[in-house]
């Protein structure tokens, strides 16, 4: 997985987290953060899910269309 290449688009893949997780804020993902754990914690805190769903949730949604991610998603279930 590739955190840069969902920074290098951020407009749409901010677009998608904001239909997923209606609870963010659009000023919140204005800019992308640093690293995913910062934006898996902001989904956690307002979606009342744990630290690990979160981020699987936020994976599965960014990175679902990338083929690499999906051969290790299938690779480690």
């Amino acid at each position: 997985m590739d955190w840069s290449k969902v920074t290098r688009n951020w407009e749409a893949a901010s677009d998608r987290l904001l239909k997923r997780f209606p609870h963010l804020s659009a000023a919140a993902l204005r800019r992308p953060p640093a690293r995913i754990e910062l934006l898996a914690r902001q989904v956690a805190e307002r979606h009342e899910l744990t630290l690990y769903e979160a981020r699987d949730e936020v994976e599965l949604l960014l990175f679902a269309d990338i083929p690499s991610y999906q051969l290790d998603r299938m690779a480690a279930g």
